[in-house]
């Protein structure tokens, strides 16, 4: 049996993860990032969400929030060029 749980593990290991299912707001401004954070933070606290699957999708967030502000920053710039 040591056997072949030694093969299947090799053949299909198992997963690390599980699949999450959580309703989050459309990300598109830092009001929503703020939202589904504040959905994340309840989530963990009423058990649906482990502590690592809510920092991996913080961290998601995270890079969202970044990708917006840097569109947010290049759209700045391109109107103060079409000033000058």
């Amino acid at each position: 049996m040591a056997a072949i749980r030694l093969i299947m593990d090799r053949v299909l290991p198992p997963a690390r993860c599980r699949p999450i299912f959580i309703d989050l707001p459309p990300i598109t401004d830092a009001a929503s990032i703020s939202s589904a954070q504040a959905e994340i933070l309840r989530a963990v606290s009423t058990g649906n969400l482990l502590l690592d699957e809510a920092e991996a999708l913080s961290g998601l967030l995270e890079v969202r929030r970044r990708s917006l502000e840097a569109e947010d920053l290049e759209e700045r710039i391109k109107q103060l060029e079409a000033r000058l």
